[in-house]
């Protein structure tokens, strides 16, 4: 992550990039694979988009040396993905999922080591509560040929468009290029008390 904070010794600003991986991102990105099994013709297609996105945003006041309090945006949502397989028993399956989600948090930020370590490293270990806004879509739908009869067609789709309670703890290691500008490595979880769908095997 790259993180850029004022100049001021009190306040802070910082953002942090990432890329975003779905949970199918051991898919190869656009891949697309046919292949014949006993003499039937057999097809599998797969887009995953990854993408850089403006993951986080912090304000932050130094309260004491070793204790900051501040807010957060974090866009926790996933990249859309979608997967098309069909094969010799003439059954195709379609899955696709869009994930936007949006927290806002009341954050605290305590430095364990600031007396400890050289001035240039800095080690935070914070959490915070707030609410998170979620608008996710999730469809999957399996179409299997009956000829001559019409073809019979499953859909199991959930949508969730919420607003939740939302908390959230992290752990961040910084190493200042300036005092400005410091690279950073941070590593985060987010609770919401909504469940997602699981992905059909």
């Amino acid at each position: 992550f790259l993180s850029n904070s004022s100049a001021s010794k009190k306040i802070k600003v910082n953002f942090h990039l990432s890329q975003v991986n779905t949970r199918l991102s051991e898919i190869q990105n656009s891949s697309n694979d046919n292949y014949y099994w006993n003499g039937y013709y057999n097809s599998n297609y797969y887009e995953v988009h990854n993408f850089n996105m403006l993951r986080k945003l912090t304000l932050t006041y130094e309260l004491f040396e070793k204790l900051e309090i501040g807010i957060a945006l974090n866009w926790f949502g996933e990249p859309s993905f979608y997967y098309y397989k069909s094969d010799y028993t003439s059954i195709s399956n379609t899955i696709s999922q869009s994930y936007d989600a949006l927290g806002y948090y009341v954050v605290f930020n305590y430095k364990p080591l600031r007396n400890v370590i050289p001035e240039y490293f800095d080690l935070l270990i914070g959490a915070g509560a707030g609410f998170g806004k979620i608008d996710y879509k999730f469809k999957n739908e399996t179409i299997t040929q009956n000829y001559p009869s019409e073809s019979i067609v499953v859909t199991d789709e959930k949508i969730i468009d919420k607003v939740l309670f939302s908390s959230i703890i992290m752990c961040e290691i910084k190493y200042y290029i300036y005092p400005a500008l410091n690279l950073s490595l941070q590593a985060d979880y987010i609770y919401l008390p909504e469940k997602m769908p699981a992905i059909p095997a």
